[in-house]
């Protein structure tokens, strides 16, 4: 091996799922066990992930080839647009052993396929016992920055995620300058972005999967002598946000690594940490059925990507499956991550995907940077088609027709992958071409590769507020779904009225538009959203509430576990205060009381603020509307055949955070409350069905696609046959994306209870 090669075998820094890492993507190892005579599914999925922020795809290899053995193992492209792509391959190859590589164009993502001498190595790692039951398989997502907005898909509890990092960027390049070339030195990120990307793809497992362990690997041991340097600028930088679950090796918090090592037992701690790690988790004990493990052997080895739930459902009854222990079984796989099936439409529902390569490789189509898309301009098929230029006005303005992404998907299931993005929000309408001969949806994944300026010469800035993320982060994707939804719900009619909407106009950090006559302009800046309205809005502090509104839409069906907080900046003062403190105060007349800003050091009186409550529209980030709420009346006591007061049922990517809403309200009542989200674990048909007989109310909670829910519809008709009183609610905020009108509701309206709203 010469010096480049060995050079560029080693791995940087970076998050990566898979044997193989590379700049700012993630390693996902899932484990299987062997199932015994007792129905023991000893071990399905253990995710592992490595994070990085410039170690490319020949340093992740070496990486892996240390843990693994006697296999090829497929090599991506390099990635050529300043991540950095030769590390995460080295550290796969550490976890492999020395064996020839073969050379992949680069993609979004990479499952590594491990033969039986591999899966033997790791499991050689295990003491006896049942561990050395466990196989597992590599995944890595990645790294292409617009790809991470997917991370509330792909990184899920039922997982084992190594974040890498170059420990070369934690010391500071400056101490190689005499050691590395020049052109190697350069590559080196600073040991600012480093830590910054390094805490990023922390922040996002603890976000997304809370409770899955996480192994940190540290690259270039045969560099880095001083390793209790490295630890000591992890901890002064604080790295891991509180609860962060990071298991570390003795006297370190990650496991150094030399990835040119010839060493066969380079990583061997690495190796032992993962299977003993993995071995420890809870669902790796968890027992379901034998039949539904033949079940998905059968399908997997269909070589088929994706299923149709019909077909699925078939094929469980021939193994003794109902339909509801089918349901069962494809969100058990789901939770775990080796199926991919949505239930918040009908296009969604019938199809469960079974390879999440397929998919991915479909968005990529469509969610790729300038650099993975150059290539589409120079393909000849895509001249021939015709389609070009809707190729380009996509590319330089992430507004796509529908032609194109049909073309892009060459027709496969184009409405399954179509609401599949707009589920996610990762898809919107765009309604702002009267002439446009099709449908056309703005790409939010794209906005971030939109760097031109954007210019403002008529915005007169007024009223401004922050969504502050400090406590945590601002996940990557938040800004610009933001920027999705509005422009979705200022295409309106009944929102424009009869002026003409503005056409929004946005890049990757900011947004101006309009909701009727109030423009406002969004701007993204670490981890804050500005927000300011144009001081010739009619109504400001009605589309701040709207903007608040929409994101905690996000929160509840994307981001649950992220803490925010809705701080108003003063027109006179522009210091910033919290709207809770605010509120309390102005509601208590207490207009000249100073409060102070987050960090304590800076004051504004209470009177400064009062433009933002002139609208009498209750809580800014809340459901209120501002009228006075009578007192509840007395409560009755619950009867012996009662366990609740009230069963609300509703669809949770849709309806989920109204439901709250109103399980709070009612439970603030004094009344009893039946919430699927206020209970552990999977509740099956059967459990749900036997709440609503023992609740004394059914509430149907009415968003868009309700009655596409073959699980409300089963519980709307057992609250029909139990004659339980039946009391709709529906979604009356008109800017969300789970607002239907009654007329769609009254048209799909089950055949069973056809009369329930006359």
């Amino acid at each position: 091996m010469g010096d480049d090669d060995e050079e560029n075998s080693r791995a940087k820094t970076g998050p990566t799922a898979g044997w193989v890492c590379r700049k700012s993507s993630t390693f996902l190892v899932r484990s299987w066990p062997e199932i015994d005579q007792t129905n023991r599914l000893a071990d399905l999925n253990k995710r592992n992930s490595l994070s990085d922020n410039g170690i490319g795809d020949k340093g992740a290899k070496a990486l892996a080839k240390a843990l693994e053995t006697n296999t090829t193992l497929q090599l991506l492209g390099l990635n050529t647009n300043n991540i950095g792509s030769e590390g995460h391959t080295s550290l796969a190859n550490a976890l492999k052993q020395n064996r020839r590589l073969q050379t992949l164009p680069a993609d979004v993502a990479q499952k590594f396929p491990l033969s039986e001498e591999d899966q033997a190595l790791l499991q050689r790692s295990a003491p006896e016992g049942p561990e050395r039951e466990l196989s597992f398989t590599i995944w890595d997502y990645g790294g292409q920055q617009v790809f991470y907005a997917l991370h509330h898909i792909f990184l899920t509890e039922k997982g084992l995620y190594l974040v890498v990092f170059d420990m070369r960027e934690i010391i500071g390049k400056s101490e190689f300058e005499t050691k590395l070339k020049p052109e190697d030195l350069e590559l080196l990120a600073s040991r600012e972005d480093a830590i910054g990307n390094l805490r990023f793809w922390l922040n996002s497992i603890k976000l997304h999967a809370p409770n899955a362990p996480i192994l940190l690997v540290g690259t270039y041991l045969d560099q880095v002598k001083d390793l209790l340097k490295v630890e000591r600028h992890l901890a002064a930088h604080k790295i891991c946000a509180p609860g962060t679950l990071v298991i570390p090796p003795n006297g370190l918090r990650f496991f150094p690594v030399d990835n040119s090592s010839v060493d066969p037992e380079r990583a061997a701690e690495l190796r032992r940490a993962i299977v003993s790690t993995a071995a420890a988790q809870p669902y790796v004990s968890e027992r379901v059925p034998l039949a539904w493990l033949k079940i998905y052997e059968e399908l997997v080895a269909s070589s088929e990507p994706y299923w149709l739930y019909s077909d699925l459902i078939q094929r469980a009854s021939s193994h003794g499956q109902s339909r509801n222990e089918t349901d069962d079984l494809v969100a058990y796989f789901h939770g775990l991550g080796v199926v991919v099936h949505l239930r918040t439409s009908p296009a969604l529902e019938r199809i469960v995907v079974l390879d999440p390569q397929w998919l991915l490789d479909k968005l990529s189509c469509v969610i790729a940077d300038d650099l993975h898309a150059e290539k589409m301009f120079y393909d000849p098929q895509l001249r021939a088609s015709g389609h070009i230029e809707a190729y380009e006005r996509m590319r330089s303005s992430s507004i796509a027709s529908h032609s194109i992404l049909e073309w892009l998907w060459r027709k496969q299931e184009v409405t399954f992958l179509r609401d599949f993005m707009i589920a996610n929000m990762l898809l919107s309408e765009w309604r702002f071409d009267e002439d446009a001969e099709e449908d056309e949806f703005l790409v939010t994944g794209l906005l971030s590769g939109m760097t031109e300026p954007l210019e403002t010469p008529h915005f007169e800035p007024g009223l401004s507020c922050i969504l502050s993320f400090d406590k945590f982060f601002l996940p990557n994707g938040v800004f610009h779904r933001l920027v999705a939804q509005c422009a979705e719900y200022a295409s309106r009619d009944d929102v424009a009225g009869d002026d003409e909407p503005m056409t929004p106009r946005q890049n990757n950090a900011q947004a101006i538009m309009s909701f009727g006559a109030n423009d406002f302009l969004l701007t993204v800046r670490g981890n804050v959203i500005h927000i300011c309205i144009d001081k010739r809005a009619v109504q400001p502090a009605l589309v701040i509430k709207l903007l608040v509104s929409m994101f905690r839409e996000q929160k509840d069906t994307i981001f649950r576990k992220l803490p925010w907080e809705l701080l108003l900046v003063s027109p006179t003062s522009q210091v910033s205060i919290s709207h809770g403190k605010l509120a309390k105060a102005h509601q208590a007349g207490k207009l000249k009381r100073r409060l102070r800003d987050p960090s304590g050091g800076r004051t504004a009186y209470v009177s400064e603020f009062d433009a933002f409550f002139r609208e009498d529209l209750g809580a800014l980030d809340g459901d209120g509307d501002g009228k006075q709420v009578s007192s509840p009346v007395p409560v009755s006591p619950l009867g012996p055949d009662e366990d609740t007061h009230v069963f609300i049922s509703h669809v949770q990517a849709t309806g989920g955070d109204l439901s709250d809403a109103l399980r709070c309200k009612l439970e603030n009542r004094g009344l009893k409350v039946w919430f699927d989200q206020a209970h552990e674990g999977n509740l099956n048909r059967a459990a749900m069905l036997a709440a609503v007989r023992r609740a004394r109310t059914y509430v149907l909670v009415l968003t868009k696609g309700i009655f596409a829910s073959e699980a409300v519809k089963d519980e709307l008709r057992c609250a029909f046959e139990a004659n339980k009183p039946i009391v709709p609610v529906h979604e009356n905020e008109t800017h969300r994306l789970s607002y239907a009108t009654f007329s769609e509701y009254i048209a799909t309206t089950p055949s069973f209870c056809s009369g329930i709203f006359l």
